[in-house]
């Protein structure tokens, strides 16, 4: 599917979240970490900025990356079937996003030419995203250790977006706030790294 084949659904975005997507456009600009409530359209506007990198062709891929932590107190237990059946629950979230921007015949397209592709943390070590936007969504989920692996993957023109919320998290030992406020000062924006 080449980028200008598939259209993306208008909305009305807010000032803070056009900003956000002027940020993502500027070669420069590396990691942003998103931090807010449930409600706060963190997924959404990260789904929003990878699907118009795609387009304009800026970005090759769309890496969509989430632990594989359950929001329960309540385990289901193993899943049955193989790695796509195992890994479909977790997709939920990226394609209720792709439903609201998209024609599922579009975004099924993507999937299948491999323009997007989704990932549990557990296994992108040892891998290198270049030319890719690579949205980490419920980061609040990761360990710090975890999320060094993750940005350590980010390669040569690839644009990394770690949303999370640090009130629903679901670990004990949760990076994500340490790490989005150790980024969160001028000389992290001098090298591409925005905290909002």
């Amino acid at each position: 599917l080449d980028a200008q084949t598939f259209k993306i659904n208008r909305f009305n975005l807010t000032e803070k979240q056009k900003g956000l997507l002027d940020l993502s456009k500027m070669p420069e600009t590396k990691i942003i970490f998103l931090d807010g409530p449930a409600g706060s359209s963190k997924s959404f506007i990260a789904t929003y900025i990878a699907l118009h990198l795609l387009k304009d062709g800026s970005k090759q891929k769309f890496k969509y990356i989430r632990s594989l932590v359950e929001s329960s107190q309540s385990k289901c237990g193993y899943l049955p079937g193989d790695l796509a059946h195992k890994l479909s629950p977790y997709e939920g979230p990226l394609r209720d996003k792709l439903e609201e921007l998209m024609t599922q015949e579009d975004y099924n397209k993507l999937f299948l030419n491999g323009r997007i592709e989704c990932m549990p943390t557990n296994f992108i070590r040892g891998l290198t995203f270049s030319d890719s936007v690579v949205v980490v969504d419920e980061a609040q989920n990761n360990c710090y250790a975890d999320l060094v692996s993750i940005i350590t993957r980010i390669g040569e023109g690839s644009l990394m977006i770690i949303a999370g919320d640090t009130m629903q998290c679901d670990i004990r030992n949760s990076g994500f706030e340490r790490m989005s406020n150790l980024f969160n000062d001028d000389e992290s924006a001098e090298r591409g790294i925005y905290s909002f």
